[in-house]
């Protein structure tokens, strides 16, 4: 059986005895800096299971989730125009805002303003490459509230500004 921690063991004194060891600097002194660290996680960790705080450690996403979270998607491509919001977003899928946060991330590796935009600059290529319309028609119907955040976005995702996109194209 290993060593235990005291959950009465306040935290101050063991940064104390790390603050120490790093001073005086004795044989071995990086391990018993890096035993005390851990013993400061483990507290933390004993401390907040006491506390029945639940740090949602299993990340598994179920199917009926990652469906939703697809149905969110699909919603997205079809009313990109529109506001969304990763809050109505949350809503559509039954779970907190924070949650939808977290597994949207780790479903798309996009944060849900990433992805939006994403989309919303997609469509945007496509009108550049089939219109005449302007970067401020362009900007309104594709979804972005003003034409200088659709061309900073536009920027962003495809390192050329939409003006010199749609010149390149018909440079060809």
């Amino acid at each position: 059986r290993g060593p235990t921690v005291s959950l009465t063991r306040p935290i101050p004194e063991m940064m104390m005895n790390i603050l120490e060891e790093y001073v005086k600097k004795p044989y071995g002194y990086e391990l018993a800096i890096r035993s005390d660290i851990n013993k400061i996680f483990l507290w933390i960790l004993r401390y907040w299971n006491n506390k029945n705080i639940d740090l949602e450690l299993d990340t598994s996403i179920s199917n009926e989730l990652t469906t939703k979270v697809q149905q969110v998607m699909d919603y997205i491509s079809t009313n990109f125009r529109d506001e969304i919001t990763a809050s109505d977003a949350a809503k559509m899928c039954n779970v907190s805002y924070s949650y939808f946060s977290r597994i949207f991330k780790q479903i798309t590796k996009h944060s849900f303003s990433e992805y939006v935009n994403y989309i919303r600059i997609t469509e945007a290529e496509k009108l550049l490459a089939s219109t005449d319309m302007n970067m401020t028609e362009i900007a309104m119907y594709t979804g972005f509230s003003t034409s200088s955040y659709f061309i900073q976005q536009f920027k962003l995702h495809k390192h050329i500004s939409p003006k010199q996109f749609r010149k390149n194209l018909f440079a060809k």
